[in-house]
């Protein structure tokens, strides 16, 4: 080895002497208490020693000779650095030699942290010490320097439980916890929360290990940190300055979820199975689906129960609701809501409400009835009309058309909300006056969840054929004393326009037109004849001069009727005066009173239809008469 002892004795000086130069030579070196270097990375920072160095010689005297040692902590020499004045070695001449030569101590004392080899020293605590010899054989050690190599960078286990926070004071995830773990000692750690836009929003420093903390999401200023993403960062450079960073990407500050909404696409549905409006979709719009960890979407009655849930992590475009209860059965009717509820991934907790929605299965309902199924309409003011009367249900839209026989639409009517009776006059939609014929009247609604209307309507026949009817009575006269002679008689009845008869009668008018009382009627067609007795109310009328009066109703609503020529009731006997002359008589041949002229006068309000005249003796023996059949009026 090229280790001297007066080399060994020098370290060994040297370790008893601490920092204080050895020998006879001054040896100054800008000594530290420890100096650190990391030579093995080659980044430019701390990757050697360098230290000033100062020989002072004495007088008369030259330098011949230094070396820079380097011992490990075992003192084994790990790197030798020196320079002689003869090159051939600085101790082979140390006592002797040619004493004139020199050689200038390096004005820094260096070390790159290899060893003699050229390899790079393991990580540890060296010694480095700087020897001279002048031309007298004088010697100066300088104080040994602690050197730490140190080529290991700072280290630690970072990570976090969860990257998204909700610092909103709802006891939900309002800090994020921060692990730092298996941190190397170092003599600061500093941890940043930088935004992204690379701004510093919070520091936090640790010196020696670094621990784990929790942010509240405050800021430096004390104020809370705006809403937004964020990278954690910790740093340390050690001694040597070897230098790490650590990062937490991706940490996510959120105050609010934003915006959030369900709508439906129709107000009102029939979830009746008919294939209209079955179904009504909820719409939901949520902002950040990003953070979305659960939803659930109920719908409630108007009395806030809760008759079906959905739930999921991913929200769907859409929630098509059938009108099912969680039982499976149809919802009732009535109005509804639907409540959706979110978890976001930071805890935090949002709820929104629908518009109010409608089930409803209940067509519109209405009635339809007219005043009269059958009438003639005129054309003119005061003419024959119809009612149609009618009531529903309150719907947007009522829709009432009337129909030929062909299904041709001749007129229609509309009314928002109920529909209400109306008047026809048997014109179309132009003002026309539709021709005979049967029609149909229809009221339909559609209502808003697609329910129709069950049929409702009504016929009307319009007939305007003039109707006219006749009564003729068999006899001008009777009398009804029931004598088997003209009690009775009958009255013919005669009826142009047989069909849409509502009724008819006949009734006794007296000399005055005033009604006396009803023989006949009926609600169908009529007799073709009526046989009268005289009788009203199974009472004979009074003698006189009476009217058969014929009337026929129609379901258009007009009557008709006819008076037959006059009628005489007549139950009283003629009045008879018998007039002989002369009285008394001889019917001797004389010439005087011989013969007997009878008179005969009869007064009746009938003209006289039969007569006898007979003439009896005392004994009642019929001894002339003489009759006629012919009318004869006395």
């Amino acid at each position: 080895m090229r280790v001297s002892l007066s080399l060994a004795a020098l370290a060994a000086l040297l370790v008893v002497s601490g920092c204080a130069t050895t020998g006879e030579i001054p040896v100054d070196l800008s000594v530290a208490d420890e100096i650190y270097i990391s030579p093995a990375n080659q980044d430019g920072i701390q990757d050697e020693v360098t230290l000033g160095l100062v020989v002072t010689p004495h007088d008369r005297t030259v330098i011949r000779g230094f070396a820079v040692t380097v011992t490990d902590a075992t003192g084994a020499v790990v790197s030798v650095s020196e320079g002689t004045a003869d090159r051939p070695g600085f101790f082979r001449r140390l006592f002797g030699g040619d004493r004139t030569a020199s050689v200038a101590p390096p004005g820094a004392a260096l070390w790159d942290g290899r060893d003699t080899s050229g390899v790079f020293v393991p990580d540890g605590v060296y010694t480095l010490t700087v020897e001279v010899v002048d031309s007298r054989g004088n010697t100066g050690v300088g104080p040994g320097q602690r050197i730490v190599v140190d080529n290991t960078p700072p280290s630690l286990d970072l990570s976090a439980p969860y990257l998204l926070f909700t610092p909103n004071g709802d006891d939900r995830v309002d800090v994020l916890p921060v692990y730092q773990r298996s941190s190397s000692t170092e003599d600061l750690w500093t941890g940043r929360f930088i935004d992204a836009d690379g701004n510093i929003v919070r520091t936090f420093t640790w010196a020696g290990g670094a621990r784990d903390f929790i942010w509240d999401g405050s800021a430096d200023s004390a104020r809370a940190a705006p809403a937004g993403t964020y990278t954690y960062e910790i740093s340390a450079t050690d001694r040597a300055g070897n230098t790490a960073a650590f990062e937490l990407p991706g940490i996510v500050l959120e105050l609010d979820p934003g915006m959030a909404s369900v709508s439906v696409n129709r107000r009102v549905f029939s979830p009746n199975n008919d294939g209209r409006a079955d179904t009504i979709a909820l719409v939901p719009v949520v902002e950040r689906t990003d953070l979305l960890a659960e939803w659930r979407l109920e719908i409630r009655s108007a009395l806030g129960e809760s008759v079906r849930a959905f739930t999921g992590s991913t929200l769907p475009a859409s929630i098509v609701f059938d009108g099912r209860a969680q039982n499976g059965r149809t919802i009732p009717d009535g109005e509804y809501r639907a409540a959706l509820a979110l978890s976001y991934a930071g805890g935090m907790r949002q709820e929104v409400v629908s518009p109010l929605f409608v089930s409803d299965t209940t067509p519109p309902q209405a009635t339809v009835q007219v005043s009269r199924p059958v009438f003639a309409p005129t054309g003119e003011p005061g003419g024959e009309t119809v009612e149609i009367i009618q009531s529903s249900s309150l719907e947007n839209l009522w829709v009432g058309t009337l129909a030929n026989q062909a299904a041709q639409v001749v007129l229609s009517r509309s009314w928002s909300g109920r529909a209400e009776s109306f008047v026809w006059n048997g014109t179309d939609a132009d003002g026309n006056p539709v021709p005979d014929g049967l029609y149909t009247y229809s009221l339909t609604a559609t209502d808003e969840g697609e329910n129709r209307s069950r049929p409702a309507g009504a016929q009307i026949r319009i007939d305007g054929r003039p109707a006219r009817v006749r009564v003729t009575a068999s006899a001008p006269r009777l009398s009804p004393n029931d004598d088997g002679l003209h009690d009775a008689v009958t009255l013919s009845l005669a009826v142009a326009v047989l069909d849409s008869i509502s009724g008819w009668r006949v009734r006794i008018l007296n000399a005055f037109a005033e009604p006396v009382g009803i023989v006949a009627s009926g609600d169908a067609s009529p007799p073709e004849s009526v046989v009268w007795d005289g009788r009203v109310n199974r009472a004979v009328v009074r003698d006189g001069e009476y009217l058969a009066e014929f009337s026929v109703s129609y379901a258009r609503g007009d009557t008709v009727s006819a008076r037959s020529t006059v009628l005489r009731v007549d139950t009283a006997a003629p009045v008879v005066t018998v007039t002989p002359r002369p009285a008394p008589f001889s019917p001797d041949g004389d010439g005087q009173d011989d013969e007997l002229v009878i008179t005969i006068s009869a007064r009746d309000p009938s003209p006289i239809d039969r007569w006898r005249a007979e003439l009896h003796d005392r004994s009642d023996e019929r001894r002339v008469g003489q009759e006629g059949r012919s009318r004869w009026s006395p």
